[in-house]
Order: C-alpha cells, then sequence, then structure tokens
C-alpha cells in the first residue's frame, strides 16, 4: 500500500470538545466567488495524510499552490516526533491529520488550488479545487428582492406624479445609479459587456435583463442579436426604456455570453408601433 494524502477546505473550524472538530463552511470540489479578485478573511486547508505502518515518514511539510500566488507552506515534521497512542496489534496504517490556515485568502485568478504533502521521499498530491466566477442562483435572488424593496420603499409612484418631467428623468438616473451600486455591494453577478456599460442580471436559467448604458425610445429602436454563443438561439422577448428582456433556448449557462446591436427602426415600423393600441 502506497502512502495517501487527501485534504478538505472550509471556512471555520471550531472546537467542539472531547477531542471533536467542528467544520464549517465545508467545500466541495469548487469554490465560487462573485469576481476578480476577491479576499476571504481566512480559509482552512484539514489535510490527512496516510502511510502503511511499517512506513512512519521521516518529513511532513504542507504545500499548497494557488493561482497566480506563491506556494503557501509550513513544515510540520516535528509532529512525527510529538508521542501517539499506542497503535493495536492489527493496524495496518498510520495517519497524520494536521491543519493549514490562511488568512487573508487572497484570490487573483481563476484556476485550481493544489494541495501536497512533502515527505522524504517526494511530493504527495493530495487534491485540489477549482475556483469559479459567479454566483450561485440560489444566492442571486433573494439579493435582487431586497435591491428592489430598496428602492420602492424610498420612492412611490404618487409621489414622483407630481413633478416635472425634468426632475423625474433626472431622478431615475439618480435611483439607476443607487441600484447599480446595491448590485455592486452586494455582489449580484453582473456583466459589464456590450455595449460598454450595459449591464445584465440572470432572471432565471432562460433570461437575462440588459440594462442599457442610457434610456431609448422602445418605440423606434429594435435589438438585433449578434450571431454566436453557447447556446441554440436567443431572442428578445422584450423591450422597454431601460433595456431589454433576452431568451435563450434551450438555456443560458452561467457564462453565457452575447453581442446585440441597438438599431433604428424603420420610419414604417415606428408609425406602426405608435398605432398599436395600449392594453
Amino acid at each position: 500500500m502506497t502512502r495517501l494524502a487527501t485534504f478538505q477546505a472550509c471556512d471555520e473550524i471550531a472546537n467542539a470538545g472531547m477531542g471533536k472538530l467542528a467544520f464549517i463552511g465545508l467545500y466541495s470540489g469548487e469554490m465560487m466567488v462573485p469576481a476578480l479578485p476577491s479576499t476571504l478573511p481566512q480559509l482552512f486547508f484539514v489535510i490527512k495524510f496516510r502511510t502503511p505502518i511499517d512506513d512512519k515518514p521521516t518529513k511532513l511539510a504542507i504545500r499548497i499552490e494557488r493561482p497566480g500566488q506563491e506556494p503557501f507552506r509550513i513544515d510540520n515534521t516535528p509532529l512525527l516526533s510529538q508521542v501517539a497512542p499506542q497503535p493495536s496489534e492489527d493496524a495496518r496504517f498510520y495517519q497524520i491529520q494536521t491543519v493549514a490556515r490562511i488568512a487573508p485568502f487572497e484570490i487573483t485568478e481563476p484556476g485550481t488550488i493544489r494541495v501536497f504533502v512533502e515527505d522524504e521521499i517526494g511530493d504527495n498530491y493530495a487534491g485540489g479545487m477549482r475556483i469559479k466566477v459567479g454566483v450561485h442562483p440560489e444566492a442571486a435572488q433573494p439579493l435582487l428582492v431586497e435591491t428592489a424593496n430598496l428602492v420602492v420603499g424610498h420612492y412611490d409612484r404618487k409621489s414622483l406624479s407630481n413633478i416635472s418631467r425634468d426632475l423625474r428623468r433626472d431622478l431615475g438616473a439618480q435611483l439607476m445609479a443607487a441600484f447599480s451600486e446595491t448590485l455592486k455591494h452586494n455582489q449580484v453577478p453582473i456583466g459589464l459587456k456590450y455595449p460598454d456599460l450595459d449591464v445584465r442580471i440572470f432572471l432565471d436559467d432562460k433570461r437575462v435583463k440588459v440594462f442599457l448604458p442610457t434610456p431609448i425610445d422602445p418605440t423606434s429602436t429594435e435589438i438585433v442579436m449578434a450571431a454566436g454563443g453557447n447556446f441554440d438561439t436567443a431572442d428578445v422577448e422584450s423591450l422597454d426604456a431601460l433595456g431589454f428582456v433576452v431568451r435563450f433556448e434551450p438555456s443560458a449557462p452561467a457564462e453565457a455570453a452575447f453581442a446585440f446591436d441597438v438599431n433604428e427602426k424603420p420610419k414604417a415600423d415606428r408609425k406602426a408601433a405608435k398605432r398599436k393600441p395600449k392594453k
């Protein structure tokens, strides 16, 4: 039986008493961050190293490699000399558990965090954890609701109906700025892609709301989706003065990338849109 190294990563480790540890915020094979660069207050690595009972190591060091960062290394060889409980007669393996804490844990680029245990022979690969950029779908929706409540709770339609159009326009611009800053503060996934400074919010797995950098006249403007992207089709579902909703088929992956053109409608189409009766 060869030597075996494994690890787990978590946000916090608490002492549960009677020799037990509680792992809080345990990661699986991926770590998702809302944006890059990101900094976690700390990250714990629980490393286990198992060897045959008759092949106890004489060196033990932990090396953690992070994308875009210098490797973190700690020499735990002194642990090997500590007095350990006498193994039973039928014991087949010798196992060491050690904890490494990196604080703060800085993330500058996507990639894979790799953990190694160094012994007197060489490196033992304990495994890796991928870094991905995004926000879990279950986390995004409550933050959007919080943002909507912020705006609706501050202004209502009645208070805005008695002021001039110019003031309404200025207030609308300020509200959009507050909306944008709230999204950034809460780390709701947005994209600043095409055209410059458009804001994109995933409504669900099929639809994305695009806020254009300047308001438009929906009766004289059309959005033309460009070819390409990592989906089958993408169509404009609705259009208003602030932007539009695009619908993907069969669905929009989290990293969906798309481009579009904002065109002026032909005059005949604009006249037809203005004649369209209101519902």
